[in-house]
């Protein structure tokens, strides 16, 4: 459902990466950040992925298997069964219904009024126009420095769902963090 989300696995994040994949393709995970659920940089770590797994495969079919299965997973059951396609082999239902579903998603989002998606403008999430600052020191509090740069913990982590906690230590700084850019729908209604 294009959402942050993770699995009873353990993979997290709107591209579902596991925590030991993860760090291969730079995304942190600690006890205050995941990046998994950063979405640009788990975005870009993703194509980094697909692309890895592509040119050991030199097949984006397989390629889009092996980012569900695992590479090692998806060469191990193409060498059992003597065969170098995942169309040809007998996958577990998970993988063998990801690749058709990554290829239906990958039309939709091309042309999605061709399958029925006619979404009215005012049914869309609205975008908020933020801009991103440069954090060099930790933070104790993030709602306390939320409040002092003039927002609250709650549109800070909106925006920022990759910080799990409420400080940003010396292991996770320096960082970018995405702030509201003069957006009327994230300005702070009850300050203190």
């Amino acid at each position: 459902s294009l959402s942050n989300a993770t699995s009873p696995a353990g993979a997290s994040g709107f591209w579902q990466f596991m925590p030991f994949t993860a760090p291969k393709y730079g995304l942190k995970i600690s006890n205050e950040i995941d990046e998994r659920l950063h979405l640009e940089k788990s975005t870009r770590a993703a194509c980094a992925l697909i692309k890895s797994n592509f040119a050991m495969f030199n097949n984006w079919f397989n390629a889009c298997a092996a980012y569900n299965r695992g590479p090692g997973g998806l060469l191990e059951d193409l060498k059992i069964q003597q065969v170098q396609h995942v169309f040809d082999a007998e996958l577990n239902q998970e993988t063998a219904r990801y690749v058709f579903r990554i290829m239906a998603l990958k039309l939709i989002i091309e042309n999605p009024k061709a399958y029925g998606f006619n979404i009215a403008a005012k049914d869309l999430y609205p975008i908020y126009q933020t801009k991103k600052i440069s954090v060099i020191q930790p933070i104790e509090n993030l709602a306390t420095w939320s409040i002092q740069q003039g927002y609250n913990r709650k549109i800070i982590r909106l925006l920022n769902p990759w910080i799990l906690g409420n400080k940003l230590s010396s292991e996770s700084v320096p960082c970018t963090i995405e702030v509201p850019n003069g957006n009327k729908q994230l300005k702070v209604k009850h300050p203190l």
